[in-house]
């Protein structure tokens, strides 16, 4: 199941299959029998997933500290 997440954010048809079973639309088992969602997971094989966009914890914490003790963080355009 892992490798279909991970396959999901590059392919549109692992994604359609990942929201079925998150949605409870099909089980996972069904899911990752299907002809085209095989291939697509030895294609992708285990690739790492894009990262997430915005920023990471440390500096959102950073960013929030900042703006609460009044002056904007470094390396923020706040005018």
């Amino acid at each position: 199941m892992s490798r279909l997440v991970n396959a999901a954010a590059y392919d549109p048809g692992a994604f359609r299959a990942f929201l079925a079973t998150v949605m409870c639309l099909a089980l996972p088992q069904d899911v990752l029998t299907r002809p085209d969602i095989t291939g697509t997971l030895e294609r992708i094989g285990d690739k790492t997933p894009p990262p997430f966009p915005g920023p990471d914890r440390q500096h959102l914490l950073q960013l929030l500290s900042s703006s609460v003790s009044g002056r904007p963080a470094s390396g923020s355009s706040m005018n």
